[in-house]
């Protein structure tokens, strides 16, 4: 037991009145601080998607990633970079939310990320499940955004930027911008022209509705890849938004945010315009029902991140529990034919063993 009587030794003081331990502390946060990748005016783009809709096709053919395109487990990160002296920032931080709707509690991890633009890629070739992939999109957006800090002034900006387009008192921005990607246009291509005109409508309504920017894209169409590049300078690096707009049905769609009315998507429509219109309308030529989500299986990422050492703990682990489930069965075997040698009742042997 120490006495009671013997001093302290005196702590390390600096001349602030702070100990060598609290400065070391101080240190060491300033150290992870700058260490940090992430800057103030870096921009961020958030990709989400039903499953097999081409997200990661389409971030590697816009941005001209050399990555290889293959299944998303969770979340992958890609960035982009313009040391263009006209751009607003050098970086952009892309992330997109693999498997559908199935990782979506991960998005936690990315909570803060700075000047934030939401990307929702739907595709137009299964065109029985778009009402149902984009409200189940949006409401994984919607609660994402909501947990943003600022997100009252997100809401703010976002209203303020429509106030003065004639459809102003109707829309519902999107608290952060947002562009609805539109992909396999190449067997789009082959829909009979009523279900084009019909599937550009709808798509046009949801755009407008939450002011969002629409366009149509294929892997397969350079013009379109171009494009692509084109509308999303905007998003990953401050340019100036492309100023193009096609709303011919017969051809890709390009319609920058706030570019269009209701007036002229509701033009030979009946009904009054109201999502409840569009939504039949869509419905009469293409029965409504959610995507088809087949089981995710992750064996071909396994494979292709395979760890010597990991991989050889767990096949020691497998061969482990073989023993063991072995001897228990043994254990078992024994226990009845004890009991049958007391005259206890009959046993039966697996004959498997």
């Amino acid at each position: 037991m120490a006495d009671p009587k013997q001093p302290k030794a005196p702590e390390l003081m600096l001349p602030n009145e702070n100990t060598y331990l609290d400065w070391a502390v101080e240190e060491m946060k300033k150290a992870e601080d700058e260490s940090t990748f992430i800057q103030p005016s870096d921009r961020t783009l958030l990709v989400v998607g039903s499953r097999n809709v081409g997200k990661t096709t389409f971030i590697v053919k816009t941005f001209d990633l050399e990555e290889e395109i293959k299944p998303t487990l969770g979340m992958e990160y890609y960035f982009a970079l313009n040391s263009d002296l006209d751009a607003k920032n050098e970086l952009c931080n892309i992330w997109e939310l693999g498997g559908g709707t199935v990782f979506s509690g991960t998005l936690y991890a990315i909570e803060n990320m700075p000047n934030l633009s939401a990307i929702l890629v739907l595709d137009l070739s299964n065109p029985h499940a778009l009402s149902h992939a984009f409200r189940n999109l949006m409401d994984i957006l919607g609660s994402y955004v909501t947990k943003r800090d600022g997100y009252d002034d997100l809401k703010r900006e976002a209203e303020r930027s429509i106030k003065n387009h004639r459809d102003a008192d109707v829309i519902t921005p999107f608290p952060v911008p947002l562009v609805m990607v539109c992909t396999k246009f190449d067997k789009f291509q082959s829909f009979e022209p009523e279900q084009r005109r019909v599937i550009c409508k709808y798509l046009r309504f949801l755009a407008h509705r939450h002011h969002a920017t629409l366009y149509f894209f294929s892997s397969k169409a350079p013009t379109l890849v171009r494009t692509s590049k084109e509308v999303m300078r905007h998003y990953t690096h401050g340019f100036d938004p492309i100023k193009k707009v096609q709303f011919d049905y017969n051809k890709p769609l390009l319609v920058p945010a706030g570019s269009d009315s209701f007036a002229s998507i509701d033009e030979g429509l009946d009904g009054n315009g109201s999502s409840e219109s569009y939504e039949k309308l869509l419905g009469k030529h293409f029965k409504q029902e959610p995507p088809k989500e087949k089981k995710f299986d992750i064996t071909p990422i396994l494979a292709g991140a395979k760890e010597r050492r990991i991989d050889d703990l767990l096949h020691m682990k497998e061969e482990e529990l073989a023993v063991q489930k072995v001897e228990e069965d043994l254990k078992g075997h024994l226990s009845r034919a004890q009991h049958l040698g007391n005259g206890e009742g009959d046993v039966m042997f697996d004959m498997n063993f």
